[in-house]
């Protein structure tokens, strides 16, 4: 598996990704993060793993990772009201498109 870029630049990576069709890329990208992150017990950590597994999980459990991420990130101190209100409208589309 090939790494792409600093460990804050994977969620980014990830969705790109997800967005261009290249899941080998974006799936790289994940475990990178989850490698990096996965041992964080903080939420901005754990928040930004949900929302990047349920990018790419088509299956009704990434129903369940959008909430887990928005509670998550909601309470995470690094996340500015304009990040927050943008993974609001993402998760909120993704979950009216199943």
């Amino acid at each position: 598996s090939k790494r792409w870029g600093s460990v804050r630049a994977q969620p980014e990576l990830v969705e790109a990704a997800v967005r261009a069709g290249d899941d080998a890329v974006a799936r790289d990208a994940l475990d990178a993060l989850t490698e990096a992150a996965g041992p964080c017990d903080t939420d901005w950590a754990q928040g930004v793993l949900a929302r990047c597994r349920a990018l790419l999980d088509e299956t009704a459990a990434a129903d369940d990772l959008y909430r887990e991420a928005l509670e998550r990130l909601g309470r995470a101190s690094q996340l500015g009201d304009e990040q927050l209100a943008a993974l609001v409208e993402s998760a909120e589309a993704a979950l009216s498109a199943r």
